[in-house]
């Protein structure tokens, strides 16, 4: 069975991100893992944002990154493709 990495880099934790992560829990096909990268200008508890998404969405494979330089969204979805299975 294929497997495959969905990549969503992203500036803030609003209601954008919680409706992209949504349709994927609506998915028939679960073979898949989800790397969301924050790149915003905000600094954010990592270890208590991935305990807070992996309790809501527990059928999702998620693995949340934090973008190192705040550069613009091409760098953060490169660096999630180097992250990726």
């Amino acid at each position: 069975m294929k497997y495959f990495s969905i990549i969503i880099p992203f500036l803030k934790f609003d209601r954008k991100l919680f409706n992209c992560l949504e349709s994927l829990v609506k998915q028939n096909f679960t073979n898949f893992e989800t790397i969301i990268i924050y790149n915003g200008t905000k600094k954010i508890s990592l270890n208590l944002k991935k305990k807070k998404l992996n309790s809501r969405y527990p059928n999702l494979n998620l693995n949340l990154l934090v973008s190192k330089r705040k550069k613009n969204i091409s760098y953060a979805r490169n660096n999630g493709i180097k992250q990726s299975k």
